[in-house]
């Protein structure tokens, strides 16, 4: 299959009649093909990340605004994407994260880091939008581009993790309380 640009170039007379039609053509067969597999790609992103099990965001480290982000990050933030959109890493974290620094402070220079080095992995305390605090686990991969670089961070929500955690040590303390205060030997 052959796919070709034609144009036609009128050619007038003296007195500005039309004479002539000149019709050029041009193989553009390579380039739709490209542009097709191009398109595929792009769906194939979108889907992964759109379907991903951890909230995704595109940050643009210019503006301090997410571009992009996935159903998963709505969910998590309890917002849309519409309002995601209007916000960046700061607008959706308390005004200081357990270390005592400032979130801004804080994001800037995990975002430096990325930019830097290409990743950047981090714990970070993120706020929902009705003011619920959400540990994460971040992972940031910067995205270059020719209009300038993205950094695309993954959101893992700690709170299942941590409440495991949290049942597991209060299992072990019932158990040493229970090994510790009986009256029975146990070797």
């Amino acid at each position: 299959l052959l796919i070709v640009e034609f144009t036609l170039t009128p050619l007038r007379s003296a007195e500005g009649r039309v004479v002539a039609l000149l019709p050029e053509g041009r193989d553009i067969t390579d380039l739709v093909r490209e542009r097709e597999r191009l398109l595929r790609s792009e769906s194939r992103f979108r889907s992964l990340v759109e379907h991903s099990l951890e909230a995704v965001v595109v940050l643009d480290p210019a503006t301090g605004r997410f571009v992009n982000a996935n159903g998963q990050a709505e969910a998590l933030f309890k917002m849309d994407r519409k309002q995601l959109l209007e916000l960046g890493p700061v607008g959706i974290s308390p005004a200081f994260q357990p270390d005592g620094r400032p979130s801004g402070e804080a994001a800037l220079d995990h975002v430096a880091e990325a930019l830097e080095r290409g990743t950047a992995t981090f714990e970070w305390m993120h706020q929902a939008r009705d003011g619920e605090v959400i540990p994460c686990e971040i992972r940031l991969l910067k995205l270059p581009g020719s209009e300038g670089d993205l950094v695309r961070g993954s959101l893992l929500d700690l709170r299942p993790r941590l409440a495991r955690e949290s049942v597991l040590r209060e299992s072990e303390a019932k158990f040493r309380l229970l090994f510790e205060r009986s009256v029975d030997g146990f070797l």
